[in-house]
């Protein structure tokens, strides 16, 4: 095998078995961080809570949005969804539904007020309508949300 002893390490089916996480983000976590993958996984140590999927049936798991907080300089929601994790575009429907869990989790860790909570999502909604206007097919939608 090419690499060798160190694919043990990046093997999804032994994330799954180990953290208890779904399959689906056992291999998100692998695809996306690679071998960085146990540092993300490593602020789960003492919260496993924080293995839950920020949405029902979704591969991003909130300590995703945790180590964005913490280790990845990610400030904004629309960072850690957009630029930390690639969900707004080529996530379903841009991720809205996991938005709001990911808002809660970012807020605990960069002490956000609710109104600055409420004012992220809707900025992310904002800027996910525009970064998938193109999507509809109408010109119309794709113009408004450009403005």
């Amino acid at each position: 095998s090419p690499c060798a002893g160190w694919c043990a390490v990046l093997e999804p089916a032994a994330l799954t078995e180990a953290w208890e996480i779904p399959a689906s983000a056992a291999r998100r976590l692998v695809a996306m961080y690679g071998s960085e993958h146990v540092r993300v996984l490593g602020h789960a140590a003492r919260e496993p809570e924080l293995l839950q999927s920020l949405a029902p049936g979704s591969a991003l798991l909130a300590v995703e949005a945790v180590h964005a907080a913490r280790e990845g300089m990610a400030m904004t929601l629309e960072d850690f969804l957009h630029r930390r994790c690639d969900v707004m575009l080529f996530g379903e429907d841009g991720s809205r539904e996991a938005a709001g869990e990911a808002a809660m989790v970012m807020a605990r860790e960069l002490g956000w007020s609710p109104e600055e909570t409420r004012r992220q999502v809707a900025a992310y909604e904002a800027a996910s309508a525009r970064a998938t206007a193109f999507r509809s097919g109408d010109k119309a939608s794709a113009a408004e949300a450009a403005v």
